[in-house]
């Protein structure tokens, strides 16, 4: 069996598991504050992009980085601040919440550590044995309040080795892996007021990483 389809064999037994196999739960959290954004232009993007790096304690740096979209939904829509609060329109039509359906697609990588690139001192790797004790969480945010999305759906997995740049890297370096999810978001309902926080975190609890996909 390849290992695309085992990680989709497995994945598919746990509604709430993304990444079965490498143990990326979707576990229930309370993200810190996001930092508010503006965009007072019509997006000409499909999506929201978002990117961030973090750091496993005591272990490797990493990568987040991906985008939430929905169609041509977010094509066109403004968001506007002003005194009375914020807008969001398209053409002359307000629009308040999200569509029934958001697609988000995402990757985790390894990174260096800003502090290695510093000293120049010895580097620590994202490998699977440090993947596997990681667990991310997705929560809709709005001002100081937070929720848990509990009902994501379709989530999918694949795994792409990141090739050496020389046949010595290749001897001295472990294998390093790029690992991409897609998963579909309830929106039904949902607040543009409100916007997606993924968090990644080690298994006692503390942020490995933190993201908002922001309009």
């Amino acid at each position: 069996m390849s290992r695309s389809r085992a990680l989709r064999g497995l994945f598919s037994r746990r509604r709430n598991a993304l990444l079965c196999p490498l143990l990326l739960l979707c576990a229930a959290a309370h993200p810190a504050a996001a930092t508010p954004s503006s965009r007072n232009d019509a997006s000409s993007q499909p999506g929201i992009p978002f990117i961030t790096d973090g750091g496993v304690p005591g272990g490797p740096c990493l990568r987040l980085q991906g985008v939430l979209m929905a169609g041509d939904f977010f094509a066109g829509l403004k968001r506007k601040d002003g005194p009375d609060g914020t807008e969001y329109r398209r053409g002359g039509a307000r629009v308040t919440r999200y569509p029934g359906e958001l697609q988000l697609n995402f990757q985790v990588r390894d990174f260096p550590c800003p502090e290695n690139i510093a000293s120049g001192g010895p580097r620590q790797y994202l490998t699977r044995e440090w993947i596997n004790g990681l667990r991310i969480g997705f929560y809709w945010k709005r001002g100081l309040q937070t929720r848990a999305i509990n009902d994501v759906r379709d989530k999918t997995v694949s795994v792409e080795r990141i090739e050496p740049l020389d046949a010595l890297d290749a001897q001295s370096l472990p294998e390093r892996f790029v690992w991409k999810f897609r998963c579909v978001v309830p929106g039904d309902g949902v607040s543009l007021a409100e916007h997606l926080v993924i968090i990644v975190r080690a298994p006692g609890g503390r942020i490995v990483a933190r993201v908002a996909a922001r309009f």
